[in-house]
């Protein structure tokens, strides 16, 4: 009779340890469901920066873009501004030869 109490108590004291040890694990499931939720919404956050940064990236790349076509645009109107003062002064050099033989040409009528 007391080695049949001895074994129930021993099976008692297993299926008690067993018992901690499931509830053991059931917290350390919950503990690993909890950090899994939390991990995922870092790598959600993470997403939506990345997605914010690109979208940064994007407009900051349409607006240089944008500045390079508003350079070479004013690089040619630069050219084409350049080119019509070149041609401005190649009248006024002519205006002035004219002007100069004119003088000359008044000159000699008029004696001096």
């Amino acid at each position: 009779k007391q080695w049949y109490q001895r074994r129930v108590r021993a099976r008692q004291k297993e299926i008690e340890s067993e018992h901690h040890m499931r509830m053991m694990a059931e917290r350390e499931n919950g503990r690993f469901d909890l950090q899994i939720k939390r991990k995922r919404g870092e790598v959600e956050e993470i997403k939506e920066r990345q997605n914010s940064h690109e979208n940064s990236l994007f407009r900051y790349s349409q607006k240089i873009e944008q500045i390079k076509q508003q350079m070479k645009w004013s690089q040619k109107e630069l050219e084409d501004w350049l080119e019509e003062a070149s041609h401005r002064d190649e009248d006024a050099m002519t205006l002035m030869k004219y002007a100069k033989i004119d003088d000359a040409k008044i000159k000699v009528q008029l004696g001096w």
